[in-house]
């Protein structure tokens, strides 16, 4: 399991993440996720990539994160903002 680059605390049951997956090429890949106890919401389960040609911010559910390196295995990366709303 890698490890979250992003997440949001609203109380001790519900949280949101955003996973690193890996990289294939210019193109990096996470999963976004939320929890509600213990149990991923499904629904609320999604994939999504960022294009390293296109800049090294992306900003996903009010998260904006900037990647400072990153390869296959790890990502280097500063959060300049976390998630702005309540699940």
């Amino acid at each position: 399991i890698m490890p979250s680059l992003v997440g949001s605390e609203m109380c001790i049951r519900d949280r949101q993440v955003i996973e690193y997956n890996g990289k294939s090429g210019n193109i990096l890949k996470f999963t976004y996720r939320e929890f509600t106890g213990h149990m991923v919401r499904q629904p609320y389960t999604t994939n999504f990539t960022m294009d390293l040609n296109d800049g090294n911010s992306i900003g996903y559910k009010g998260a904006l994160i900037k990647v400072e390196e990153a390869n296959n295995n790890l990502i280097k990366y500063s959060v300049t903002r976390n998630f702005n709303k309540k699940i």
